[in-house]
């Protein structure tokens, strides 16, 4: 049975943490055996605080994401941490549910299938608002979420199909059905992916108003260091299913001490510079994780020690967590 305990929190201090989780383990079923594809990792979040999760694809971000609502499939994977603690109220398994729309939601990068193409958004969205409300759900308040999330001509959104919809709307759209549920975490899983880069701009303004208006907290999970950089306040970044380093925005772009996290500020296109820096190598495959630092294949730093040991994560500064032989405290 997912148990998960929580801590009282109330609605007037945000000085703790709405959600801190400890030692998150996700295992996946291949035949007979499970593989580790997130190696017990802590997160944590503060109300009104954006938290990036970054990594290049397959390092176990989406998964760790999904498995804070337990939204993987239970025949195919196992989930388990030593504990688990959100504000307000304890739920098992039986009250997922609940758990999901009413303290997590989500949206992810393509909007399109979030959103069912055999109803109108008025459908959609009033079937989520009619959860969290005793009384029938009006017009006048669905018009009202829309517009909060940018989309002026609400009245036509509202009698639309999700084809009749850009990729920024419908995007929108499911921003604003995430928020229908009051949820106090949004989890944005490759929000901008499919959009043109003026549609991620707005989009990113948006998540960070909706964060200051609502005190959301907000999972941004992306493999885009610029992005990070403006919206997050705290970055972790993955790798091979772990947090290789962990700290406020501002200390990972300016001072990164991890070798990957520095690699992947490389790689970040360059005003000035036509060509493009790439990683040496390949992300390891979790069938047969390499010895030791999983990244000492790609390393310049590695030496004996790497290939041996696997690195723990140690805090060298007041909030800034690195995993590296190298990076002394």
């Amino acid at each position: 049975m997912l148990c998960v305990t929580f801590t009282i929190l109330k609605e007037e201090k945000f000085d703790m943490q709405i959600l801190d989780i400890k030692n998150l383990r996700v295992d996946f079923k291949k035949g007979k055996q499970f593989l580790n594809i997130v190696s017990g990792i802590d997160l944590k979040i503060e109300p009104a605080q954006i938290v990036g999760i970054a990594g290049e694809s397959g390092s176990g971000k989406t998964v760790s994401m999904l498995s804070l609502a337990n939204l993987l499939p239970s025949f195919d994977c196992r989930i388990s941490y030593d504990s688990y603690k959100v504000n307000r109220i304890k739920v098992d398994d039986k009250q997922i549910p609940f758990f999901r729309g009413r303290l997590i939601s989500y949206i992810f990068q393509d909007p399109v299938p979030s959103l069912d193409p055999m109803f109108m958004i008025k459908s959609q969205l009033k079937e989520v608002l009619s959860l969290s409300s005793d009384h029938s759900v009006k017009n006048e308040v669905m018009e009202k979420l829309l517009k909060s999330v940018g989309l002026e001509d609400a009245e036509r959104v509202l009698n639309s199909y999700p084809h009749q919809l850009s990729g920024g709307m419908a995007q929108r759209v499911a921003i604003a059905i995430a928020l229908a549920s009051k949820s106090k975490i949004l989890v944005a899983d490759e929000p901008t992916t499919a959009l043109d880069a003026n549609l991620k701009k707005g989009i990113l303004k948006l998540l960070k108003d909706l964060k200051d208006e609502n005190n959301l907290s907000i999972f941004f999970v992306s493999h885009d260091l610029e992005q990070m950089f403006y919206i997050a306040d705290r970055i972790y970044i993955f790798y091979a299913g772990m947090v290789v380093e962990a700290a406020d925005a501002s200390h990972i772009k300016k001072a990164p001490l991890h070798p990957y996290t520095a690699a992947l500020l490389k790689c970040v296109p360059q005003r000035g510079k036509s060509s493009l820096i790439q990683i040496k190598g390949r992300s390891p495959n979790f069938t047969s994780l390499p010895s030791g630092c999983p990244f000492h294949p790609r390393c310049e730093f590695m030496d004996d020690i790497c290939q041996r040991m696997r690195p723990p994560l140690i805090e060298v500064k007041k909030g800034h967590f690195v995993r590296c032989f190298k990076v002394k405290k």
